[in-house]
């Protein structure tokens, strides 16, 4: 029961009887922020001397327009939330409040007044603690339960006030702001406290709060994810998780965040705060691999999933009605930002309003932060009118899509659908059954400079002719009308690679015939480590015609720097049974456009234990030279490749060195050219092809899964203890021969640490098609 003269009766006496008399607000949050009339609305704007002290005491710049004085209240709220590096708006909302809004508009913490420049930072005597920003006044990377839960604290202050409706609440910003945006929509009314439990949403005084739409723009779901993709998304999957392999940063934007964030805000010390802790996240990252074993970066995914993506938020509510605007040539937060929660969120909650609209204006580059915001601010506008002010109207269309204009060709568009499945009913289909193979060295340096987000404009161009250092693909030219990709091209291969630090650098370009190529997408992906089954991964989605006498053109590449981080390891990736699926808005029809195949899941086994970079130390060692072998063969065709290595009359192994690899260890088979570098690395997983022995185990796979056909392990005492592997095939990834530098050193790694080696100084036999080698 509400005691009579509680603050939260008092409050809800405020907001919900009869409306008060207009008349002019001389101050807001308990006369801290005066107010006065500009432009013909009442704008109370703060500074760094009228802080707002947040749930936490962390003081923070605010201001807030209001409608016109002669406008009864209370009103609903529009929260808007700034991007990265950036303050609150220094001007009134003029619009939004005529339309008969509270707009709130505040600066994050860390930045700028928010406890952000150094002398925001000085003793304060007028709070509460007049040393907190120092303290602990430092940004924490839109974290649900600091970002997150100062908004919902500022919201409830002003609904205290009876200024504002509590469950009539909008939240909408770019960028930072847009994550933020999803983040609360997910939450709608609820608080994640400093535990990461959630509780129901309060104002301070007690009231029922909750949001009531959403619109962000240009925002990300997965925070790990779009800063360091592994490759794992799909936009047809309805479970899109991280997942555990490490991915790969995109380096250039990393600098450029950094960079801004450090020069207009406050970042932790180093190892203070984990929760928060951007410079240790971004030191480690700058690394690079290995990421998938080190607990720090396992740390800091976890903590990004479980507190900063909305993807993660706990989903047994439905999220508050949403408009999310992403463009197709967003390289930061591209289009599969919003697909992933809208994918997750519609297949749990089918009525849920979520309104997605994909252009190629508006957004971070490639795209232009500085183009028009008018039509994406437009369907903010209609969410809110209907939510916050139940005005009468349609939902706005489930999917709006437009296509890239480039090259003289205009915008089309629009194409609407009810999902995003049926913006595509059509797909172009691409099949080549050969061996390709590219390495770590990437291909030509200049066409990675122009394609890096931050050299220019979203329209890249560069001479098609074919880039010795890729894997390249070219479809047949684009006949009659062509067709128009609209969705997420999709490639689905067996790729053997060489370390678990490889990476894939997917381009598709619009080859003219001109003789020039523009770039329609491209994306990262870390192969599998065990190189199992075909693999399936997507470019980011666009909208693009091709013409006729057009030719889509993909190329797989080993590196993309500087737009993302080259790997730390030398690798070879060979790629054979390619398919390549272009979604597209045109019907089936002819020989070209076929009905869309059913999407092909990627491999459903866990990621097995892998090489590492350089070799283990303290491995057992062959005591009796020449007792340990190596054959390389390389075949006319990769599919007859072949690798054998011997361990013999080894030191001493016990049957419980081996682990137990029917269930539960792994092994890889590692070969390290010259300066302790990856050339091959083959996965034995645990379970299935493992079978006991009476003194040892055997691994037999005759369909050559991971490129492995046979391991033997046999236990004994010194000189009788054995090991051996064997393999084949393309997913075994045979390097070049002859083998240079030597020397060569094998190893087979067991998951638990145990691991035998060999380490050979010289081969009896080194040519272009076969190496014999044997233990000094």
């Amino acid at each position: 029961m509400i005691h009579p003269r509680s603050p939260a009766l008092l409050a809800l006496l405020l907001w919900s009887a009869t409306p008060a008399p207009a008349a002019p607000l001389a101050s807001v949050f308990g006369g801290k922020v005066a107010c006065s009339e500009q432009s013909g609305v009442q704008f109370c704007p703060g500074d760094v001397n009228t802080r707002i002290e947040s749930w936490d005491g962390v003081p923070l710049d605010v201001s807030v327009t209001l409608p016109p004085a002669s406008m009864d209240g209370p009103f609903p709220l529009i929260v808007d939330l700034h991007g990265w590096a950036l303050s609150k708006s220094g001007t009134p909302f003029v619009d939004r409040a005529n339309d008969g809004y509270v707009v709130l508009s505040y600066t994050a913490r860390g930045f700028h007044a928010s406890c952000g420049f150094v002398a925001s930072r000085d003793p304060d005597p007028t709070l509460a603690d007049p040393t907190v920003c120092a303290e602990r006044g430092w940004i924490h990377l839109a974290d649900a339960r600091f970002e997150g839960h100062d908004t919902q604290h500022l919201a409830g202050l002003l609904a205290d006030e009876g200024l504002v409706i509590p469950d009539r609440i909008g939240v909408t910003g770019i960028s930072y702001g847009g994550g933020q945006s999803m983040i609360l929509a997910a939450l709608r009314n609820r608080v994640m406290m400093a535990d990461g439990t959630l509780v129901p949403w309060k104002s301070p005084s007690g009231l029922d709060m909750a949001i009531a739409a959403a619109g962000p723009l240009v925002p990300w779901s997965d925070l790990a994810y779009s800063l360091a993709p592994n490759g794992r998304t799909l936009d047809y999957r309805t479970e899109n998780p991280y997942g555990t392999r490490g991915g790969v940063q995109k380096a250039s934007w990393g600098r450029l965040l950094y960079a801004a964030g450090l020069g207009n805000g406050f970042f932790a010390p180093p190892g203070v705060d984990p929760s928060a802790d951007i410079t240790g996240w971004d030191a480690r990252l700058r690394l690079g691999e290995p990421y998938d074993s080190d607990p720090q970066l396992i740390g800091s995914l976890t903590e990004v999933a479980n507190h900063h993506s909305a993807y993660y938020v706990d989903d047994s509510i439905e999220p508050a009605p949403l408009f999310i605007y992403n463009a197709w040539t967003d390289d930061l937060f591209p289009v599969d930002e919003a697909l992933r929660f809208w994918r997750k969120t519609k297949s749990k909650y089918p009525q849920a309003e979520i309104a997605l609209q994909f252009a190629a204006g508006f957004g971070h580059p490639r795209a232009d932060l500085g183009a028009s915001t008018a039509r994406p601010q437009a369907g903010v506008t209609a969410l809110f009118a209907r939510h916050l002010k139940s005005m009468a109207g349609e939902p706005l269309p489930a999917l709006e899509t437009f296509t890239q204009g480039c090259n003289g060709v205009a915008e089309g568009g629009p194409f609407t659908a009810d999902d995003w499945d049926a913006l595509h009913p059509g797909e172009v289909r691409y099949q080549r059954s050969g061996i390709k193979r590219f390495t770590s060295a990437g291909g030509r340096p200049q066409t990675a400079a122009a394609v890096d987000p931050l050299a220019g404009g979203p329209c890249r161009a560069v001479p098609s002719d074919d880039d010795p250092g890729a894997a390249t693909y070219r479809l047949p030219p684009a006949e009659g009308a062509g067709y128009t990709l609209l969705g997420s091209p999709t490639v689905i291969v067996e790729l053997a690679a060489t370390s678990p630090a490889a990476q894939v650098d997917a381009r598709l370009w619009d080859a003219a015939p001109t003789g020039m190529q523009t770039l329609v997408s491209h994306a990262v992906y870390r192969p599998r480590t065990d190189n199992a089954g075909r693999q399936v991964f997507q470019l980011h989605p666009n909208g693009w015609h091709f013409a006729a006498g057009h030719v889509p053109k993909l190329e797989l590449l080993g590196q993309s720097s500087p737009y993302v981080r080259a790997s730390n390891g030398s690798f070879a990736v060979s790629a054979s049974r390619l398919e390549l699926r272009l979604p597209v808005r045109e019907a089936p029809a002819g020989h070209t456009i076929q009905t869309p195949a059913p999407p092909l899941p990627p491999p459903a086994a866990r990621e097995a234990y892998g090489c590492g970079l350089a070799p283990l130390s303290g491995c057992r060692a062959a005591p009796v030279p020449g007792t340990s072998i190596l054959t390389i063969a390389i075949g006319v065709s990769g599919l007859r490749d072949r690798l054998a290595w011997r361990w013999t009359n080894g030191s001493a192994t016990a049957l419980a060195d081996f682990g137990d690899p029917t269930s539960s260890t792994d092994y890889a088979l590692c070969v390290y050219a010259g300066d302790d570098h990856l050339v091959v690395g083959a996965i034995a997983p645990a379970g299935g092809p493992w079978t006991a022995t009476a003194n040892g185990f055997r691994y037999l796979d005759r369909h050559l899964d991971t490129g492995l056909e046979r391991v033997e392990l046999t236990a004994g005492p010194a000189g009788a203890a054995s090991v051996a592997a064997s393999g084949k095939g393309t997913h075994l990834g045979i390097p070049t021969l002859p083998a240079t530098p030597m020397p060569l050193t094998v190893q087979l790694a067991a998951s638990t640490g145990t691991c035998w080696t060999a380490t050979f100084g010289t081969a009896r036999r080194n040519t272009a098609r076969r190496l014999e080698a044997r233990s000094p």
